[in-house]
């Protein structure tokens, strides 16, 4: 009984496991839809404090993983400035990191938050998919700063 109990468990795994890979195949890039969430705004008064959320009409935009509209900027990176240090790309593009400097630079970036390690004369290409306005830094050197406008 144990037996035939453990033959059906294991046709079950693989009949999962090829179905989810003929699913991957079959359909390779999934949209995401991503839209802005709502900021709760607080009223105060002398006696009590009320909560009010509020939304605002967002539009909703569905990307393809994958599919880059195009580079719209490069970001160079001297071991005292980014060049430029402010850019502004359209939803989808992506702005490239070239490391010009002989040691290796850690660059932050707020949205989608991450560390990226960038060797000497190596670069870094990032797309971009939601509209506002992503802050980048070195990590090492507090005062190299930079922004980049997603409209």
């Amino acid at each position: 009984m144990e037996e035939k109990l453990l033959k059906v468990l294991i046709v079950c795994f693989v009949i999962i496991a090829i179905g989810s890979l003929a699913y991957m195949l079959i359909f390779p890039y999934i949209p995401i839809q991503r839209s802005t969430s709502f900021t709760p705004k607080t009223t105060t008064t002398k006696q009590t404090t009320t909560t009010q959320q509020t939304t605002t009409p967002t539009t909703t935009t569905i990307v393809q993983m994958g599919e880059r509209i195009k580079v719209a900027g490069t970001v160079y990176i001297y071991p005292d400035r980014f060049e430029p240090s402010s850019l502004t790309i359209k939803k989808g593009e992506a702005v490239t990191w070239v490391n010009k400097d002989t040691k290796v630079r850690i660059i932050g970036i707020s949205n989608p938050p991450m560390e990226v390690r960038i060797e000497p004369g190596k670069n870094l290409t990032q797309d971009f998919y939601t509209a506002g306005t992503i802050q980048f830094w070195d990590v090492e050197n507090e005062n190299l700063v930079g922004s980049i406008k997603v409209e």
